[in-house]
């Protein structure tokens, strides 16, 4: 009985020591993960601070807790600026839709992406691709918003758009594009039961000016023309530059009755004519300008829009003849 009771009191002896060394391990290792999280966490900030690519990080409430200079560059601020913000209350996340995406990744825990253009805060235009990545700090939700930035390539697709469709003198459509809009204005006149007008502008005493004064001046003469054309004419209708000193404005929406059309035609090129024939002040040159006009009504045609501006065309050759060139 009394052996029995010895053993008994060492075996619990021993297991006291044992649960000692026991809590002993456990606490290293409890401060060793300490350590290496504190080494992560380090180590992590580091990259974001490091990252080429513009990073930001925020907290479940939309407060950002981490941000890098290339993401202050990005969007036109300063990292404490970045810091500062709250995506709750930021107009430009609200309006581009990176609020509700960064909610969503919140929410599904799942990552999400976004392509978008918006003005920053601080001002600045961009195009981004946004990557957002849900993820635990210091045990609690956030998003890691890493930026991509596109402003330039959209730019460049942009400038070879405008190549493609846009005069590069005058910034108003070129052939390419007032033929397709002529097509759909030709469409429309059939499905509305409307008319369309479509007046050929042609320059008098061009070829003069430029002889006189030089392909800078024509030039100036040409960015005018289609200035004071661009304020005649409403949104809905069409302003374009075929060349040389040749001009094409596309009219919409005119009445069904041909005759009523014709007088809505008339006033049109009443109109143009007079703004056209007004002198222009072309750097130190004074210019006495004129042009002659041809005008011809469509409404669903059969004939395509190339048949139309060469009736156009003709018209104002019709009207031209016997002026001066």
């Amino acid at each position: 009985m009394i052996a029995a009771l010895i053993h008994a009191l060492r075996t619990s002896k021993k297991s006291r020591q044992q649960l000692a060394v026991e809590r002993d391990v456990l606490d290293l290792r409890v401060r060793e993960r300490t350590v290496h999280l504190s080494e992560a966490m380090d180590f992590s900030e580091t990259i974001v601070r490091a990252s080429p690519l513009p990073i930001g990080v925020y907290a479940e409430d939309g407060q950002c807790v981490r941000a890098n200079e290339a993401y202050a560059t990005l969007v036109g601020g300063t990292l404490k600026s970045l810091l500062a913000q709250n995506f709750e209350t930021t107009a430009s996340w609200k309006t581009s839709g990176l609020l509700a995406t960064c909610h969503r990744a919140l929410q599904s825990g799942q990552p999400q992406q976004l392509e978008l253009n918006t003005v920053t805060t601080f001002g600045k235009e961009v195009w981004l691709d946004c990557h957002i990545l849900p993820t635990m700090l210091n045990g609690k939700r956030h998003v890691l918003v890493q930026f991509v930035d596109l402003t330039e390539r959209k730019n460049l697709e942009s400038d070879l758009r405008n190549l493609a469709f846009q005069d590069p003198l005058t910034r108003i459509p070129n052939r390419r594009l007032l033929l397709d809009r002529l097509e759909h204005a030709v469409r429309m006149t059939k499905r509305q039961n409307s008319h369309g007008a479509l007046v050929f502008i042609d320059l008098n005493k061009f070829k003069q000016l430029n002889d006189t004064h030089g392909h800078d001046v024509g030039d100036l003469l040409l960015v005018e023309v289609a200035k004071r054309l661009r304020q005649l004419v409403r949104d809905s209708d069409t302003v374009a530059r075929l060349g040389g000193d040749e001009f094409v404005a596309l009219f919409e929406g005119l009445a069904a009755d041909p005759a009523l059309a014709r007088q809505q035609a008339a006033r049109i090129e009443a109109k143009v004519q007079a703004a056209l024939n007004q002198d222009y002040v072309l750097g130190d040159i004074h210019h006495k300008g004129s042009a002659s006009l041809g005008t011809v009504l469509f409404q669903g045609d059969a004939d395509d829009a190339d048949m139309l501006l060469r009736k156009a065309d003709s018209a104002m050759y019709f009207n031209k003849r016997g002026r001066p060139a």
